[in-house]
């Protein structure tokens, strides 16, 4: 199923461009979608649908109802370094890109097209950028899509950008983006509505340390309506960011504190939990055996669960094995970006692991930015269990038995897949 990434737009700040990544269960609207948007010619239906990088030609032309020829029809003569007449049909636009060595699919003008002057790329009405109608969009009359500044344009720059401002983020008006693979630095990458079938989001967040060359999946966890990135890893399938469940007993950082509001660290870092509250068991096991059985829930959604010691120890071998090296997991499942001291890991996996800090039982925060820390279901003794690190100091990714009453971050995990899926 195809996942969409959702931007709201707003006027752009003087400062900075900034991308808003929007979740929520279903895309609201019509039902169509961009792939046949009412009152829009079949030519303005084509050209919204090449602007979504991981259509295929063919998904362009069945998205509306239109020929092979039709859609070639809406493109030049040559795009970069390919001939039109050369273009593989089922190969994602993206990967066209790529080897025609353009950064976007070319179309050709409206009044060579026949595309109407009402409606699609045309520049009727405003002034455009990227070849779309600052007045209209793909076929809004709502909504302006210039990457430029002035009232009413995208919020968007570069992959995923900075989302500092959270409730600025949260006008009216939405667009979308097909897919996490990809980099968004066009207003050509948006939509004014999600096409039928893509999901829509909630939230805004920074993305940014994502790895682009993954496509990740989606899950909804039913308690709150929060989205979560997930990938596969060798044979196990891992969230690929922190989980953010608020339930009692859980903090969010807040400077050098604690604090039971959610904040800016929970948005980007996920929630912290002690290892009791991690289990959703009695609070008297932070000092006192419980002896978790296989496969063990814990706070994790429906489908998933607390990652146990050894499947957090079958990650790391994995990860290494894949690389040739020794005590490098935490390298290969550190994000690119988001950790200090120059110490950003590579990501071959898309486990993209950010730096969260934890939590101290006296009501300390600490490390945020220097550490990331996870609790597993296993026990070392009566009042430690095992949790696993990843810091600035190094390329490994290692347990140890720590302080039941300490708060860390949690990673839920899915059964074992039958086969192995390599890295990206």
């Amino acid at each position: 199923m195809k996942k969409s990434i959702s931007l709201f737009k707003q006027p752009l700040p003087s400062a900075a461009l900034t991308l808003a990544i929007i979740f929520t269960l279903s895309c609201s609207g019509d039902g169509g979608g961009v792939g046949n948007p009412a009152g829009s010619s079949k030519d303005a239906c084509i050209r919204a649908e090449l602007e979504i990088k991981a259509n295929t030609l063919d998904d362009v032309a069945s998205a509306c109802s239109a020929t092979r020829s039709e859609v070639l029809g809406q493109l030049p003569s040559t795009i970069g370094t390919c001939s039109k007449n050369d273009l593989d049909f089922d190969k994602p636009l993206r990967d066209i890109m790529e080897a025609c060595n353009v950064t976007e699919i070319p179309v050709v003008s409206s009044s060579s097209s026949g595309t109407s002057s009402g409606g699609g790329n045309s520049s009727s009405g405003g002034s455009s950028s990227n070849g779309r109608s600052s007045s209209g969009g793909d076929s809004s009359s709502s909504s302006s899509s210039s990457v430029g500044g002035g009232s009413g344009s995208w919020c968007v720059n570069h992959y995923f950008e900075d989302c500092t401002n959270n409730a600025a983020c949260l006008t009216s008006g939405t667009a979308c983006y097909n897919g996490w693979y990809g980099t968004p630095t066009k207003s050509t990458e948006l939509r004014n509505s999600c096409p039928s079938g893509y999901t829509q989001m909630t939230g805004c967040v920074d993305g940014s340390h994502f790895n682009q060359k993954i496509t990740y999946d989606l899950i909804t966890d039913s308690r709150d309506g929060k989205t979560y990135r997930t990938v596969v890893i060798g044979t196990q399938t891992w969230m690929a960011e922190n989980l953010n469940y608020n339930v009692s007993n859980s903090k969010c950082g807040s400077g050098s504190s604690l604090s039971d509001d959610n904040t800016d660290n929970c948005d980007k870092y996920g929630r912290l939990y002690n290892w009791a509250t991690a289990m959703t068991i009695a609070s008297t096991y932070n000092s006192s055996r419980y002896t978790a059985l296989d496969k063990h829930q814990g706070i994790c959604p429906e489908g998933w669960h607390l990652p146990s010691d050894a499947e957090w120890t079958t990650l790391t071998n994995y990860v290494e094995s894949q690389g040739g090296c020794t005590d490098c997991g935490g390298t290969r499942l550190k994000s690119t970006s988001g950790w200090n001291s120059s110490s950003n890991g590579t990501d071959n996996h898309g486990f993209s692991a950010l730096p969260g800090g934890y939590g101290s039982s006296d009501g300390y925060f600490r490390n945020a930015g220097y550490g990331g820390y996870w609790w597993s279901s296993g026990e070392g003794s009566s009042s430690g269990a095992y949790r696993w690190v990843m810091g600035y100091d190094g390329e490994y990714a290692l347990r140890s038995n720590n302080d039941k009453t300490d708060m860390f971050s949690v990673r839920c995990v899915q059964e074992e897949r039958s086969s192995a899926h390599s890295e990206a």
